[in-house]
């Protein structure tokens, strides 16, 4: 069943983002408000960035901690990954004056801080995260993944010289050297959001993002752990000028072979979709998109509005995706509308075994 991670319940709560290491342990961090916090060591002027980390059962380790050093106005949208030896780092985003900053700190995997807080981002002066207390899980332009080797990479939504936004990482290798950072997106004719980065485990990394207007759509290219492209960028979603695709995630599984999922707006944008795409280790598409949530139930309208679908992957290759869900109703009868969080666990093949069941396809929901 679900626990909670936190202690306190007074406190305004945001975004949120968790993350586990090869042996099931894990973290959860997030940005809160703790305007009345009796700690006089504790960041109550805004929002600040917390973190609590469990055992594989989902036992508390310790009790949560503030990551945060830089207490001065809102910390908001924090992302935390893992490397290979269980060390983890965190990064969120924060507005020093005028100045859009994107920090992070790493944690030893017994939970004590190495070294200080860090500046991600060399160019602020604009746009990194979002407040999340004010909108929750819409606005999110930050990601973070690590590696076995102990390599981390870092994605977030910067400014172009073009005066739109492209996305831009930057890699911290296990001994602390840093890459300079690069544009990951080569089409900088429109605004470029939402990124998501994966480790294959294979010593690479994906990246992908939205990008494009009327038709937003979802895009992705891999690196090696030092930076260098594997070829070009490449299309995930549909091509079509009336659909809108956003929100990408990516999950891999310990043979290389990864999963894009996203939303798909269509229909006017009432009507959203989660759909999917599978990868083999050398980012050759298996298959075309497919979708993961199920139509409405007769009798039922079908707009649904989700919310930032989110997968994982075992290294067997099984892959859960979960993800809000602002659900449909009875026609005329719009109070049977619930909201919820919605998951769906695919087999070893990506796609899911119904309508259609494939040779290989596993299922549960």
């Amino acid at each position: 069943g679900e626990f909670r991670t936190t202690p306190f319940t007074a406190y305004i709560r945001g975004s949120s983002h968790v993350a586990s290491d090869a042996a099931g342990n894990f973290v959860v961090v997030w940005d809160e408000s703790a305007y009345d916090d009796p700690n006089p060591a504790a960041d109550t002027d805004g929002l600040r960035i917390m973190a609590r980390r469990f055992n594989a059962s989902g036992g508390g380790v310790g009790v949560p901690f503030q990551v945060n050093t830089f207490s001065t106005g809102d910390q908001y949208t924090p992302k935390v990954a893992f490397d290979g030896a269980g060390n983890f780092v965190v990064v969120w985003a924060y507005y020093d004056d005028f100045a859009a900053i994107l920090a992070g700190q790493k944690y030893s995997s017994s939970g004590a801080p190495v070294g200080g807080q860090f500046q991600v981002n060399t160019d602020t002066s604009c746009c990194v995260g979002y407040n999340g207390f004010e909108n929750p899980g819409i606005f999110d332009d930050i990601d973070i993944a690590g590696d076995a080797a102990g390599n981390f990479v870092v994605a977030w939504k910067g400014p172009s010289p073009g005066g739109d936004y492209d996305i831009v990482a930057r890699i911290f290798d296990g001994s602390g050297s840093v890459t300079g950072a690069f544009v990951v997106n080569s089409a900088t004719t429109y605004r470029a959001a939402y990124p998501a980065v994966a480790s294959d485990h294979q010593g690479n990394f994906i990246i992908a993002w939205a990008l494009g207007y009327p038709g937003i759509r979802v895009y992705a290219r891999r690196y090696t752990s030092t930076g260098t492209p594997i070829g070009g960028e490449f299309q995930v979603s549909s091509d079509s000028d009336d659909v809108a695709t956003d929100r990408p995630s990516i999950a891999a599984d310990a043979a290389g072979r990864f999963v894009i999922v996203w939303r798909e707006r269509a229909g006017g944008f009432d009507t959203d979709t989660v759909m999917g795409r599978e990868f083999d280790s050398t980012g050759a598409p298996v298959g075309s998109p497919f979708r993961i949530d199920e139509p409405a139930a007769e009798g039922y309208s079908d707009n649904y509005i989700m919310r930032a679908p989110e997968v994982g992957a075992s290294a067997a290759g099984e892959f859960v995706v979960v993800w809000g869900q602002y659900g449909a109703y009875r026609y005329g009868d719009y109070s049977s509308r619930d909201p919820g969080v919605v998951g769906r666990t695919l087999g070893q093949r990506a796609a899911p075994c119904s309508p259609t069941p494939l040779a290989d396809c596993r299922e549960t929901t």
